[in-house]
């Protein structure tokens, strides 16, 4: 029988999953919606059930050996309270306090706020985790913090910013790298998944970094479009880029950078344009096929635009970094509409290559637990070798005419 790794990935209302093989097949794949999303427990029930559709869904079940957990941050969370990365941190003052308190760390702000509006809860519990890491701790009993690497430590925390704002030490995990293993299965929870005790969890990354890595954006000059409410542009450079548009985070790669413009609401702007239109109980790439019928209309005007920030935002990334674009991979949900895929293409000039997971991070998960495991030297190894082009939209001559190509 086929062996696996069972991926999952942690977003804001939903746990994506996917039963993916060391040579990249990717067997079958499952979203399930959190019943309670700020509730404890609430990941590892969704991640029971999405293992179960995984292998109904499967039309040859392959033997898992390993999981590996990524997700969003930066979410806090303990067996007492979960603060979602996208929840506030108080009123505008208090928010304004503790990220001042903080210094460029984007998880002081939350466990400041933890800290003082849970008071009793942050005192109850033992450690206090970062986004994935508390699923990875139900699963093992391990307690970690995943660093994606050394550069990011300022995102996260170091002795003298807990110092400054008076957060025990000890309640934080100690880093990690992407790959390491976290143990093998407790049990209990092998029991609950219906596995042996023998599968390892292997630790992910934040998902924007899973979906860098399973879009195989490790080499200079490669661009990958991760494409959901939000959008981002994110470039593979050599060197950190200085431009007020552009957001510089190191890349997994030690040697590496990446540099991103947000389009913040590109996303949403359509599905609030499509909620509130004829084309509701459409779907999304149905109501862009309408829309493409009839150019003088508000939703043609409206991709029109989002496409023209696309191609702005690449030209601010091409005149920073020196890079000429020439294609870029797209990942998340906006990926999975073929007809805008093609617009873009034909809007940008450009093309717009989508991959056998359009679902990058879980892609990124099986690389790095892959990586973990010994199957690759390195993640970007791995990347190259597991990283395939599903499809290529070329741009045509005429806008939103056409079709991907192979």
């Amino acid at each position: 029988m086929n062996e696996a790794v069972f991926c999952a990935d942690i977003g804001t209302s939903s746990l994506k999953g996917a039963l993916i093989s060391p040579d990249g097949e990717v067997f079958s794949f499952a979203r399930i919606r959190f019943e309670n999303k700020s509730a404890p427990g609430c990941w590892l029930d969704a991640l029971t059930d999405a293992l179960y559709l995984l292998r109904k869904n499967a039309e040859q079940c392959p033997a898992i050996s390993a999981i590996c957990i990524s997700g969003n941050g930066p979410t806090i969370a303990s067996d007492k309270f979960i603060h979602l990365w996208n929840e506030p941190n108080g009123t505008a003052e208090e928010a304004e306090k503790y990220a001042t308190l903080s210094g460029r760390s984007l998880f002081l702000p939350k466990l400041l706020f933890c800290m003082k509006h849970y008071p009793s809860q942050w005192n109850a519990s033992a450690c206090v985790f970062s986004g994935p890491e508390y699923l990875i701790y139900e699963l093992t009993g391990t307690a970690l913090t995943i660093l994606p690497e050394k550069r990011f430590e300022a995102a996260y925390w170091n002795d003298e910013a807990l110092l400054r704002c008076g957060i025990d030490k000890a309640k934080l995990p100690p880093f990690v790298a992407p790959g390491f293993c976290a143990g093998n299965l407790t049990a209990a929870i092998a029991e609950k998944l219906d596995l042996s005790t023998a599968v390892k969890v292997y630790c992910g990354t934040p998902d924007f970094v899973a979906a860098l890595i399973g879009t195989a954006t490790l080499k200079p000059g490669r661009l990958c479009d991760r494409a959901g409410s939000s959008e981002g542009l994110n470039l593979c450079v050599d060197k950190p880029v200085s431009h007020e548009k552009i957001r510089t985070l190191p890349s997994v790669i030690s040697s590496l950078w990446n540099a991103s413009v947000l389009l913040p609401e590109s996303g949403a702007k359509f599905a609030n344009f499509k909620k509130n239109s004829e084309f509701r109980d459409r779907s999304p790439s149905e109501t862009v096929l309408a829309i493409l019928n009839d150019k003088n209309s508000e939703g043609y005007r409206l991709i029109s635009d989002i496409a023209a920030e696309i191609k702005q935002s690449i030209a601010v990334l091409e005149k920073a970094t020196g890079f000429a674009i020439k294609s870029m991979r797209v990942t998340g949900g906006q990926a999975h509409n073929k007809p805008w895929n093609q617009f873009k293409a034909d809007t940008l000039g450009i093309n717009i290559e989508t991959t056998q997971m359009l679902d990058a991070e879980l892609m990124g998960d099986a690389i790095t637990a892959f990586t973990g495991m010994g199957f690759f030297s390195s993640i970007e190894e791995g990347a190259e070798a597991l990283v395939k082009t599903a499809y290529i939209f070329e741009p045509h001559k005429t806008i939103g005419s056409g079709c991907a190509s192979k």
